[in-house]
């Protein structure tokens, strides 16, 4: 595997487990779970969730074209 390739592995698994972490705390906000009040709006929370999705499926088609096993 390439150096850039390896890269490439290593960004997207590591923005899928933000995405996790964040969805997951979205997710306990929303059913009053959540140990602690965000101080910025949920609303905003949830574009970066969004944001990050959209970005994470780019990364997937990007690596079936380029042919980079993630």
């Amino acid at each position: 595997m390439n150096e850039w390739q390896k890269r490439f592995v290593k960004e997207y698994h590591e923005l899928r487990g933000r995405f996790a972490k964040l969805d997951e705390m979205i997710q306990r906000y929303e059913k009053g779970q959540l140990e602690f009040e965000p101080k910025c709006p949920i609303d905003l929370l949830k574009r970066q969730r969004s944001i990050m999705w959209e970005y994470l499926s780019t990364l997937e088609q990007r690596a079936r074209i380029e042919e980079v096993k993630l």
